[in-house]
């Protein structure tokens, strides 16, 4: 390994003292050269090429030592520091080969070794320690309580400029001062670049760009240090910009990840919210939703979020309207808890049903393409299930174009629909399977019916959805009517298909098959957790679950088995 010193003549050194430096001594070597610096100790052997500096105090032992030595004895070099005029002339009467100066009055011993340290260290190394100095002063910051904010006063102290954080909508994080933001918002839209100097009237300064990251409410922004000052920053303030901003991405990275972390939490304790049937209460999970700032005596409810035109073809969309709306609710002070599902993105919201449909409307350019259901208000953790399943209802309404918002919550729904909701899944998908039981196996029936029903009663559109000829699907509903004893013209046959059908699908989707478990079961398939749900009913294609078989219109295949 290079050497990180390097050898400086005592002229070099002497020069970066404003007094001059006289010698008692300075026989063969007129102008020696020096790598370090040392205290003298009486008795220790001499070295050539070390400046040995002796303070005042040692004067009487180092003239009785230099005069004891013989003239043929190795040469030193020596600063005499804080030396009075007597003993000055005495070392002067002393034979030796030694080069020996005189330090002015006001060089103490601690001003001498920091000027051949500075003299003799490797530029490359000196900034090296320089920077890592610097670098640890500013990782200190990290554990105080707001790092961010800590790391920009250190910068404001060891610049004496003014720092912030600002995103690149120009929305300010942290900040320790004003600068004319807008007007260096403008000079930063303008370059690409990752960093920028920036000059705007009187202020001066630089900008740093601040990596994205990929966690609610983080945008890529930018590091601002400025102020009035000429020249601003030297190299020395810019190395500092530059560390600062490195570390705030990495304050932020940390923040993801803890973020990550806390969400897979909030997201297994909504998953098992969601799956508690409504005739069981569990005191242990509802003190745990009470523990993240949750309370059922405010307003509390679920939220379904889903896409136009059903499951897409990916988790893409789902997955852009669920951190979307975290950072809506994040932005507005609403506590949530949410998980991302194939079909859509669910939230148990603590607010009103009026401030959600205000934050929709309020949002409703990033917000245009997606379905709101909003399920019952919950007054114990065992209302989850329901009010999910009322979530989802709205879904299928507003899917059917029966409601003119984008939105409908349970408050909205017509007398039918708030009937089937109040009964409950498990109670409708059981009467549903009693009524329906002659077409359970019979797949084309059952697809015709829900094809009819999601077109009004619309046969030719059904048709075609189906991919049918009119007469084929006539002859299906004339066959569900044979079989059910049954008129479709009948405005109480209509009601209870739709009600039945829609229990079935609506029981499947949200994983509630408590019911269902007992006398039918979906063919093959093993695994009816809510994440793994099917296609929403109304879907044209139907989609495949692991295992499951399918009907040729892409439905689950329904089986009837006996209770055991």
């Amino acid at each position: 390994m290079d050497s990180v010193t390097r050898a400086v003549r005592l002229s070099e050194l002497f020069h970066l003292w404003d007094a001059p430096v006289r010698f008692a001594a300075q026989p063969d070597i007129a102008d020696p050269s020096v790598t370090g610096a040392l205290i003298w100790e009486a008795g220790a052997a001499s070295q050539s090429d070390l400046l040995v500096l002796v303070p005042q105090t040692d004067s009487g032992s180092f003239i009785k030592e230099m005069t004891g030595l013989a003239k043929g004895d190795q040469a030193g070099t020596y600063l005499l520091i804080g030396w009075g005029d007597a003993d000055i002339a005495r070392i002067e009467d002393v034979q030796t080969r030694s080069t020996i100066a005189i330090a002015p009055e006001d060089i103490s011993t601690t001003v001498a070794i920091e000027s051949v340290i500075r003299s003799t260290i490797d530029p490359t190394a000196a900034e090296l320690r320089r920077l890592t100095a610097l670098q640890r002063s500013f990782t200190q910051e990290l554990s105080s309580e707001s790092p961010t904010q800590a790391i920009l006063e250190r910068l404001k102290r060891l610049s004496n400029a003014v720092s912030l954080v600002v995103t690149t909508r120009g929305t300010v994080q942290e900040n320790t001062g004003q600068i004319p933001l807008q007007q260096v918002l403008e000079q930063l839209g303008r370059t690409d670049s990752p960093s920028q100097f920036i000059s705007v009237g009187d202020w001066h300064g630089q900008a740093v760009r601040l990596q994205e990251v990929d966690m609610v409410g983080s945008q890529a922004g930018w590091l601002v240090v400025a102020c009035r000052r000429e020249g601003f920053p030297d190299s020395s303030a810019s190395a500092a910009i530059h560390i600062a901003a490195s570390l705030i991405e990495t304050v932020r990275h940390i923040n993801a990840q803890a973020r990550s972390q806390e969400e897979a939490v909030r997201t297994s304790l909504l998953e098992q919210t969601l799956a508690l049937r409504p005739q069981y209460n569990s005191p242990e999970l509802e003190s745990r939703v009470a523990a993240i700032g949750l309370s059922f005596d405010n307003p509390l409810r679920v939220i379904v979020a889903s896409p136009h035109g059903g499951r897409p073809a990916n988790r893409a969309p789902v997955k852009d309207v669920h951190e979307e709306l975290n950072k809506i609710f994040s932005e507005s002070d609403i506590v949530s808890l949410s998980t991302a599902r194939d079909d859509g993105a669910i939230f148990l919201v603590q607010a009103s049903e009026a401030t959600i449909q205000r934050l929709i409307r309020s949002n409703k350019q990033t917000l245009a393409k997606v379905h709101f259901g909003l399920g019952r208000n919950m007054r114990h953790v065992g209302d989850a299930a329901d009010s999910l399943a009322d979530a989802w209802l709205g879904i299928r309404t507003l899917r059917a174009g029966g409601h003119s918002e984008s939105h409908i919550s349970f408050e909205q729904f017509d007398f039918a629909t708030r009937l089937f909701s109040n009964v409950g899944i498990d109670v409708m998908a059981e009467w549903s399977r009693d009524y329906l039981e002659p077409l359970l196996e019979r797949d084309q029936l059952i697809s015709g019916l829900r094809q009819y029903f999601l077109h009004s009663q619309n046969i030719a559109s059904a048709a075609d959805a189906l991919g049918i000829h009119h007469n084929s699907l006539r002859y299906r509903l004339a066959k569900v009517e044979e079989l059910l004893d049954i008129n479709l013209r009948d405005p109480a046959a209509i009601s209870s298909l739709y009600l039945a059908i829609t229990s079935l699908d609506l029981a499947v989707l949200s994983g509630n098959t408590h019911a269902l478990a007992q006398t039918t079961e979906i063919v093959g398939t093993r695994d009816l957790a809510p994440a793994n749900s099917a296609r929403f009913p109304g879907d044209q294609e139907g989609s495949r679950r692991p295992g499951a078989r399918m009907s040729p219109a892409g439905m689950p295949a329904y089986r009837t088995s006996q209770p055991h």
